[in-house]
Parts: structure tokens; sequence; C-alpha cells
């Protein structure tokens, strides 16, 4: 017969001891000792005998000490329990506990009361950015609130999303081309993000405005996004969703970048999956999901300053990414005419379709054609250009841009794993060449709705 562990009342022969046997024989030990010491004692006045039983006293400091060692005795459980460690006498709800320790918790109507909520500056599908005041500073921010319920209904992917823009803008927040993340924290049913605000609005407002920029601001304006972008890949992360929407204008009249929602801890080398962002400034290897590196956000600046100097979009957003990626595809992306030829040539550099090809870091455009020689990247960076020196007539009196088209670019924007089995079951005639990019259709809603003014749903956001 095989081995087996045997335990014996005196000790001898076994291998194994139980806790409880072993506390037995600890106990008798004491005990034994206690007799020896009490019989040695001179005098005897306040000496008891051996059969006597444990004063009070005794009997509290004993139990102390089996207190003591339960208490410290590691469990095989709580090891191999990831949840294990988290487990107090009064635990942390689920809900709370899923965004540790990146958003720290605030709960209570304390959570708000130093700040006066002014206005409703845009609505999402997660959630509302709110224009508050400080009752201290009397300063005016910017409060991204974003539902947790909403959240959740998407999965652990979202969560986790959310989880690394906080980590991502708090760790990029000290150059002056991207938005300053002041705080956030947690309520038991909200996220906070507490950001700087920029009166001056979003460049698509201006653009919208004007119309088709003029290469002398162009230049400027590309070449502050330039150093932006170049900040962030230097710092391990991918934009993702650089668009007219996401890039705004400070009160000196420069470019910041805000809304990290979609960025991603991604180190110099490595590639990705993941299709995220609009569509209409979504790279071709995102779009037929192939993995991609920094470069996709070289490709989005391009599709930008492609919309700045002509006044439109080279393509209208599809309503699905492999709707898209057939357009791209077939399109030739060539910058009119009417351009520079020095202006044309970056351009379409920045637009090409392999990323091998493609003009894809902060060197390869300060030598372009476009910029070598015509402006300081160092004074680019120092911000010690004026905005306003680089602004012309046609800056001032352009026509109005093709806004119409643009709104066909806002579709809400898509982030899933390509390899997910969802994913699989989309219809696979989205590959074809399909049917031409739309010169004219109706206007799909937004994803993003702004409104005036905050009106009724301002109270319902607190």
């Amino acid at each position: 017969m095989g081995n087996k562990l045997s335990s014996r009342d005196d000790g001898g022969g076994g291998s194994f001891h139980s806790p409880r046997q072993s506390s037995f024989r600890r106990l008798r030990r004491w005990a034994s000792g206690l007799s020896l010491r009490s019989s040695g004692r001179a005098g005897g006045g306040g000496a008891r005998t051996p059969t006597e039983p444990p004063s009070e006293e005794e009997q509290r400091r004993m139990a102390r000490k089996w207190n003591r060692e339960s208490r410290n005795r590691v469990h095989r459980s709580t090891l191999f329990d990831p949840f294990g460690s988290s487990k107090t006498k009064w635990p942390v709800p689920f809900i709370e506990s899923l965004f540790l320790p990146d958003f720290r918790i605030r709960s209570g109507p304390e959570e708000l009361e130093d700040l006066e909520v002014l206005d409703v500056i845009a609505a999402g599908s997660f959630g509302n950015v709110l224009k508050v005041r400080g009752d201290n500073d009397k300063k005016i921010y910017a409060l991204k609130v974003i539902d947790k319920a909403r959240l959740l209904q998407h999965g652990h992917a979202v969560v986790q999303q959310c989880k690394d823009e906080v980590g991502a803008q708090a760790a990029v927040g000290r150059s002056a081309f991207v938005a300053s993340l002041l705080g956030h924290w947690q309520s038991r049913k909200r996220l906070y993000l507490l950001l700087e605000f920029f009166p001056n609005g979003e460049l698509f407002a201006l653009w919208k405005l004007h119309g088709q920029f003029s290469e002398s601001l162009s230049r400027l304006y590309i070449a502050e996004l330039a150093c932006a972008i170049d900040y962030l890949h230097s710092c391990g992360v991918v934009f993702r969703d650089l668009k007219l929407e996401n890039v705004v204008i400070d009160g000196l009249g420069h470019l910041v970048l805000i809304d990290f929602g979609l960025c991603k801890w991604l180190r110099r080398g490595q590639s990705t999956l993941t299709i995220c962002g609009t569509l209409a400034y979504a790279a071709p290897e995102m779009l037929l999901g192939q993995s991609y590196d920094h470069s996709i956000d070289w490709w989005s600046l391009g599709i930008l300053f492609y919309a700045l100097v002509v006044g439109k979009f080279p393509l209208h957003g599809a309503r699905h990414h492999r709707q898209m990626a057939a357009w791209v595809r077939r399109h030739e992306y060539e910058a009119p005419a009417s351009l520079s030829w020095e202006c044309r040539c970056t351009l379409e550099r920045l637009l090409q379709k392999s990323p091998a090809r493609r003009l894809a870091s902060l060197p390869a455009l300060c030598g372009s054609p476009f910029f070598k020689g015509r402006i300081s990247f160092d004074m680019v960076q120092s911000r010690s250009l004026d905005p306003a020196a680089f602004h012309t007539q046609q800056d001032l009196s352009g026509r109005p841009a093709d806004a119409e088209q643009h709104r066909l670019t806002q579709l809400r924007p898509v982030a899933f794993d390509p390899e997910d089995a969802v994913s699989r079951l989309i219809d696979e005639s989205f590959l074809s060449d399909g049917p031409p990019p739309p010169q004219s259709a109706q206007p799909s809603a937004p994803w993003n709705q702004r409104t005036a003014n905050g009106g009724a749903g301002t109270s319902r956001l607190i």
C-alpha cells in the first residue's frame, strides 16, 4: 500500500500534525513550564499549585496569543483568489473598485460642491462635457462626466480604455499642445475628469466659418499638430482620433489636442489591431483590419491638412469600416493643382497608403518642401510664433466650408477587435469594390450633438 501521512498524539513518527493537535501540544508544554516555574518559586506566598486553574489575566494573555496566530496564518484560498486581498470588513462596491486606483472615490453631495455648472459644451454616447466654474478661484473649466452604467454596457475593454485615457493624459499633459488633466475622481454612478477650458472653441468651428485656409496659416497649424503628435509618440501613446473636433484654439491662437478617449499605450516598434476612431480620418491599414502602429496618426494629420488647404475632405465618411476601406483602396489621393508644388508634395507624402512609404515622423516633416526653410520648428515648439501673423486675407474672407459633407464623417467612432466573433458576422460584401463614394447624400446623425445651452438637461447630469 502507498505511504500515508499519519498523526500521533505523542508527537513521534508522524510527519503531519493538524493545527488543533499542534495547538494542544503547545498548550501542554506551556502548562508544564508553568508548573515547573510555580514549584521553583521561593516563599510560595503568591504561588498557586499546578492543579490550580490559570488566572483571568493569564487566560486573556493566552487567548491574545492564539488570536494573533490565527490572524497571521496564510490560507491557500487567499493566495489563489485574485480578489482575496481586497476582502475587508467594509468592502468597496464592485462598481467603484472596478475603476480603482485610477479614479479615487469621492462620494456624497460634496463631490461637486466646489464647482458651479454653467453650460453643456457637448453630449456624447457615454456622458457629457460641462462648462463649470470653480467657487474658490472663479476660473472656468471643462468637466467631462461619464455614466458608469452606459460604460459597463460595452464590456471590460471600454472600461480599460477609459482608465488608459486618464493615465495617458495625465502623463503627457506637460506639453503646451496637449490639454492638461487637472483632476479626476469617481462617485457611485459617474466618473469625472476636470480639464482646461478653451473659450475660442474647436478648430472645426473656425474651418466651418472660413473654409479653405491659406497655405501660410495651414503651415503653422500642421506644424503645431505635428509637434503634439511627435510628443505623444515619444511618450509611448498613439492618439488614434486626430480630427478637427479634437483640436481647440487657446487664448493666444495656438492649437491644443483634447479628448484622449481612444488613445492607447504603444511603444515604438509595437503594433495593435483595434479598429477605432472616425472613419473619414482612419488609415487604410486600420480599415482593412491589419496591424498598425503610430503612423496612423500621420495619415489622420494628412486628412486634416487636406481639409484645411482644400476646404473639403478627400472622401465622405462611410457607414462601416469595410465600406470605407473599399473606397480608400480605389481612391487616388492627389492634391488639387491649385495648390503650390511644395504643398502638394508634402500632402501626398502624408497620404501614402503604404505605411512604409508614408511621411511618418517629425524630422521627415521638417525636411519636406512645404516646411523646410519656411518655418522654425524650435520656435513652433516654444510657441514663440504669433498665429495672427500667419493670417492672410484669404483666411479672413474665405468661403464657408462644406459642413454638410463634414457631417457625414461624424459617425459614432467604432472600437472593437476585428478577431471578435461578432465582427465576423458582418456582411462580407463591404470588402468588394461596391458603390462609389456618394457625392451627395442625406447627412447622418452626428455622433456628438452639440447644444447651444444646457437647458433643463443640466440638472439631470449631477
